[in-house]
C-alpha cells in the first residue's frame, strides 16, 4: 500500500460526518472536494483521491493537512497544494503538471476518466525509459536509480488508477493449504475477519457500516454480522445445514439467505439483530448434489426498489434453474427468465434504480450474462462468448455490470461491462477465485476471493488407514482404480486447467492423458482397464470421449451428443461408468425432464440411449441392467437399487448423501452422509 508506506499516515476507518447535503464516507485525507460536501461523485471524484496519493507518494507529504478532521476537509475545499517539482527538482515537470491536473477543484478541469490518466502516465514512463527527459532545457538528468524508482511509483499508481476508477475496496480471502476458505481482508488495512476456516458471500448494509457473511465456525455454514471496519460478530443462525449468500434488504432492516439441510434449499429472511427466520420460498435445487446452483441461488442485490420482492432462482421441473419473484407480503411467486433446455440461470440482481434485472445463464459448461426490463419485456445477452462470466451485479450509475470471469489466462477475476458500448474492464487481477462480487450504495465492491485445495487419500477398509496419494495445488479428486487395484485415474486443476491423469500408487509416477487446452473431468476406467473414458470439450461442447489408459494414440470421441454441464457442477456432482460388460458408457446429464441416465455403445455412433430419469449419480450393480442411483424424492434424497429390465428397485437408503460408489462386484456402497456441504 503506497499511502501506508509514508510516515504517520494511518488506514484506520474515519467517522461519517453529517452535512446538509448528504453523508461523508472515507478517509478525511484522501477525499475530493466534492465528498468532502457530501455532494455526488463520480469517476473523477477517484482521479482526485489518486492524485493525493500521487503527490504523497512523489514528496513523502499529504497536499492537504490539517490538526483535525474538519481542518483538512478546509483545506481540501480551499488550499491549492505546492507543485511537486517545487518540492523535489528531480521529478520531471509533466509529473508536476499530471498531479495538479488531478487535484483541480472543478471535476471538469481533471482527467474526466481514469482511461485518461493512465495514459499520461504511461507516456511519462515511456519518456523516462527511453531517455528522452535528460534533454529537457534546465532539468536535471534522472539518474539510474531515480529513473528507476519513479518508473516503479508510475507502475504503482497505473494499477491503481484501474482499480480506483471503480471504487474498489475489496474484501479478499487468504486460504490456507488444504481447505477451502480464509480471512477476510479490506486493501489497504487490517484483516476485518480473524477467524480460521471458510468465510463466503459478503455483503454490505445500505449505510455500509456492516457486513453480513457465512463462517464455518461451528461446522455448518452460519450467518454473522459485524462492524465494516472490524470489530465484535453477532452470530445470526445457528441450523444444521448451511445458511449461504446473506442479502440485505434496501432498507436495512432484513436479510435474505439461502438455508439448506441436507435435501432442499430454501429462501428465509430474518433481522440483522438476530432472533427467528421466516421462509419465503423453496428453491427445489437440492442442497447437497447442486450445491453451486444454491450459492449463487441469490444475486448481489435481490431485493426490489421498495423491498416488496425478492428474487431468486428456482429448479424447474425438467431439471433447468430459472429466476423467480416471491412476493414479500402475499408470497406469491412468479417466473421471470424462460432458459432453453439445459440452461441454469442464477445470480439475479436488480438494478439500483430497480429498471432492469442482471442474471447469469449457464449453458454447455460456459456461463453468459442476460438482462431484463424489470416492467417486463424480451431477455437479451449482455455478454455471450467463450468464456465463464458469472455473478453480475450493477455499479450505483447502473450503467456498468461487475461480474466474475475467466477471460484472462483462465484465472477468476472481477471485470466490469459497460452497457451502452460493451466496453470492458479488469478490476482486480489476482491469481485465484474472485467471486460473489457484491455492491454497495457508494460503489464499494466486496467479493470472496476463493481457493479450494483437495487431494486423494486411500484408505484400507479393514484397518481404517489413511495413506495421501497426492499433494499438488488445485483440486484433485474423482479418483478411480483400475480393475486390478494398482493404478488410479482421477481429474486435477493443478496447471488451471482440468486434466486426467493416471497414477501409479507404488511408484507416485504419472501419466497425463488430456494435455489439452479443453476441459477433461470425470474419468472411469473400462472393465479391462485399457481404456479410459471421460467428457471434454476439445470439440466446442461437452461430449464423450475415450483414450488408452497407457497413454498411447489419440483419444477418441465415440459421441455426437452433447453433454450439458453447468458451470463447476462437471467437478463432482455427475458421474460416467462403464457397463460391466464393457460395450457401453453410462452417463448423468441434465435435460428437458431432470437429470437422468443416458448410455452410449463403446462403438460409438450418433444414438445416446435415455436410460433412466431421475437420476442424480449412479453406479452399475454386478451387470448392465441393474444400478444404484440417487434420486431426489418429496420425500428428499434416496439411494436405490433398481433393474433396469423388469423396473423392480427397493430403497437401500434415505437421507442427504453424496459421492456414492460401489465396491467391485457389489459387495457393499461407499457414500457421504451429511446435512451440510461444509461439514
Amino acid at each position: 500500500d503506497a499511502a501506508g508506506a509514508v510516515e504517520g499516515v494511518t488506514e484506520a476507518p474515519t467517522a461519517a460526518l453529517e452535512t446538509e447535503e448528504g453523508k461523508i464516507l472515507g478517509t478525511v485525507a484522501y477525499m475530493s472536494p466534492e465528498q468532502a460536501e457530501g455532494k455526488p461523485v463520480d469517476p473523477r471524484s477517484d482521479v482526485f483521491s489518486l492524485g493525493t496519493i500521487l503527490f504523497e507518494m512523489a514528496t513523502g507529504e499529504r497536499p492537504f493537512r490539517g490538526d483535525t478532521k474538519m481542518s483538512t476537509i478546509g483545506a481540501i475545499l480551499k488550499d491549492e497544494p505546492v507543485s511537486v517539482t517545487e518540492r523535489n527538482r528531480s521529478l520531471p515537470r509533466h509529473l508536476g503538471r499530471i498531479i495538479r491536473r488531478c487535484l483541480s477543484k472543478d471535476p471538469d478541469r481533471r482527467y474526466q476518466t481514469a482511461l485518461d490518466l493512465r495514459n499520461e502516465l504511461e507516456h511519462l514512463k515511456a519518456e523516462i525509459d527511453s531517455g528522452e527527459l535528460a534533454a529537457e532545457p534546465g532539468r536535471v538528468t534522472l539518474r539510474p536509480k531515480h529513473r528507476s524508482r519513479y518508473l516503479a511509483l508510475l507502475g504503482i499508481v497505473v494499477v491503481a488508477v484501474i482499480v480506483g476508477t471503480f471504487a474498489v475496496r475489496s474484501l479478499l480471502r487468504a486460504t490456507s493449504p488444504r481447505e477451502s476458505g480464509g480471512k477476510l481482508t479490506t486493501i489497504g488495512t487490517d484483516p476485518v475477519t480473524f477467524s480460521a476456516g471458510p468465510e463466503y458471500g459478503g455483503n454490505l448494509s445500505p449505510n455500509s457500516e456492516f457486513l453480513v457473511y457465512s463462517h464455518t465456525k461451528h461446522g455448518t455454514m452460519d450467518l454473522y454480522v459485524q462492524p465494516r471496519v472490524g470489530g465484535r460478530t453477532l452470530r445470526l443462525t445457528d441450523g444444521a445445514g448451511d445458511e449461504l449468500n446473506p442479502r440485505w434488504s434496501r432498507d436495512g432492516t432484513q436479510i435474505a439467505y439461502v438455508g439448506g439441510s441436507g435435501t432442499n434449499a430454501d429462501i428465509f429472511t430474518i433481522s440483522p439483530l438476530g432472533g427467528p427466520s421466516t421462509k419465503l420460498a423453496e428453491t427445489g435445487i437440492p442442497h447437497i448434489h447442486s450445491f453451486w446452483d444454491v450459492v449463487e441461488c441469490l444475486g448481489s442485490k435481490p431485493w426490489s426498489l421498495n423491498d416488496e420482492g425478492l428474487l431468486f432462482a428456482r429448479r424447474l421441473d425438467s431439471g433447468d434453474v430459472a429466476i423467480f419473484q416471491v412476493d414479500l407480503e402475499t408470497r406469491d411467486v412468479k417466473q421471470v427468465s424462460f432458459p432453453p433446455p439445459g440452461a441454469h440461470d442464477l445470480s439475479a440482481s436488480w438494478s439500483f434504480d430497480g429498471e432492469w434485472i442482471v442474471f447469469s445463464r449457464t449453458h454447455g459448461g460456459l456461463s453468459e450474462l442476460w438482462v431484463i426490463p424489470a416492467s417486463g419485456g424480451e431477455e437479451r445477452p449482455l455478454l455471450a462468448d467463450q468464456f465463464v462470466n458469472m455473478d453480475p451485479s450493477f455499479l450505483p450509475d447502473d450503467q456498468h455490470v461487475i461480474f466474475t470471469s475467466n477471460r484472462v489466462g483462465g484465472m477468476d477475476n472481477i471485470w466490469s461491462i459497460h452497457i451502452p458500448t460493451g466496453e470492458l474492464s479488469q478490476l482486480t487481477f489476482g491469481g485465484g477465485k474472485d467471486w460473489y462480487p457484491s455492491v454497495s450504495r457508494d460503489g464499494v465492491i466486496v467479493y470472496t476471493r476463493w481457493s479450494h485445495q483437495t487431494d486423494l487419500y486411500t484408505v484400507n477398509v479393514p484397518t481404517g488407514k489413511s495413506d495421501q496419494l497426492t499433494s499438488w495445488t488445485q483440486d484433485n479428486f474423482v479418483g478411480r482404480y483400475n480393475p486390478g487395484g494398482d493404478r488410479v485415474a482421477y481429474q486435477s486443476t493443478r496447471t488451471g486447467n482440468a486434466e486426467v491423469w493416471v497414477l501409479d500408487p507404488e511408484t507416485r509416477e504419472e501419466l497425463n492423458l488430456s494435455d489439452h487446452a479443453a476441459m477433461d473431468v470425470l474419468p472411469a476406467w473400462s472393465p479391462t482397464g485399457e481404456e479410459i473414458a471421460f467428457l471434454s470439450g476439445r470439440e466446442g461442447v461437452m461430449n464423450l470421449w475415450v483414450a488408452k489408459s497407457d497413454g498411447s494414440g489419440r483419444p477418441e470421441r465415440i459421441s455426437d451428443q452433447e453433454i450439458y454441464i453447468p458451470s463447476k457442477v462437471w467437478a463432482v456432482s455427475l458421474g460416467v461408468r462403464w457397463t460391466p460388460d464393457g460395450k457401453s458408457i453410462g452417463y448423468v446429464m441434465p435435460n428437458v425432464e431432470g437429470p437422468s441416465l443416458w448410455m452410449m455403445d463403446r462403438a460409438g455412433g450418433t444414438d445416446a440411449k435415455l436410460v433412466r430419469r431421475g437420476v442424480e449419480r449412479f453406479d452399475w450393480y454386478l451387470d448392465r441392467d441393474r444400478i444404484v442411483y440417487t434420486t431426489l424424492t418429496e420425500d428428499g434424497l434416496e439411494l436405490r437399487a433398481a433393474n433396469l429390465e423388469t423396473n423392480e428397485e427397493r430403497l437401500l437408503y434415505a437421507g442427504p448423501h453424496s459421492e456414492m460408489i460401489l465396491a467391485p462386484g457389489g459387495t457393499a456402497i461407499a457414500l457421504v452422509k451429511s446435512e451440510s456441504h461444509f461439514n
